[in-house]
């Protein structure tokens, strides 16, 4: 029937469906625990194969998360996600940054949390959805506690998104709000000097 006709010989056999409807037919017809397993395999194989995941970082990330271990899939993901918004494909980058922050907020990494909001920030701040931007800066902000430059960036960034939409009532706050945060020394005066120049 040739149903799976050959597709290349190196540098291994490599078969493909000659219909979808008879892949679909076989992957239905696998045990979930099957089908989680040769993900796993598939991922595996993706992830140790450097030069493939540099380029399609979302093939070790798809098949991780077919296979349920999506802690593993998240810096694949977030891989895709930056390679996608260098590529200008924003909606895509958006999908794998948002799979990313899910990811992260359900298992408590924040790490990847904060480093994936930065980028999604920076790209949504760029693309004019600063409704968006907005969202993660304050969030970043509260996530930043007592890290300094955490705060700070966030801050900076907030009062980009603000001069960008003419809120200067809220760029005012903002730089009122930081003076409160951080202490009152010299270095946090310079800054919300530099800050007010940004926004004014």
């Amino acid at each position: 029937l040739d149903l799976t006709p050959l597709e290349r010989r190196q540098p291994a056999l490599e078969y493909i469906f000659k219909h979808i409807l008879t892949q679909e037919v076989a992957y239905n017809g696998l045990a979930f625990s099957v089908r989680k397993e040769l993900h796993h395999r598939t991922a595996e194989y993706y992830a140790n194969q450097k030069r493939l995941v540099k380029r399609q970082p979302e093939l070790p990330a798809r098949h991780y998360l077919l296979a349920g271990e999506d802690t593993k899939a998240m810096p694949y993901l977030f891989s895709a996600g930056r390679k996608a918004a260098a590529e200008f494909a924003n909606s895509e980058a958006l999908v794998y940054f948002e799979k990313v922050i899910e990811i992260a907020q359900r298992y408590d990494d924040n790490d990847y949390l904060i480093k994936t909001l930065q980028e999604r920030g920076e790209l949504t701040k760029h693309t004019g959805d600063y409704v968006l931007a907005e969202k993660d800066y304050l969030w970043l902000k509260d996530l930043a506690r007592d890290d300094i430059s955490l705060t700070a960036a966030a801050l900076r960034n907030l009062s980009e998104v603000y001069r960008l939409t003419s809120e200067y009532d809220k760029a005012e706050s903002l730089i009122g709000g930081l003076k409160k945060r951080l202490s009152d020394d010299i270095p946090t005066k310079v800054f919300c000097l530099y800050l007010k120049g940004e926004i004014f």
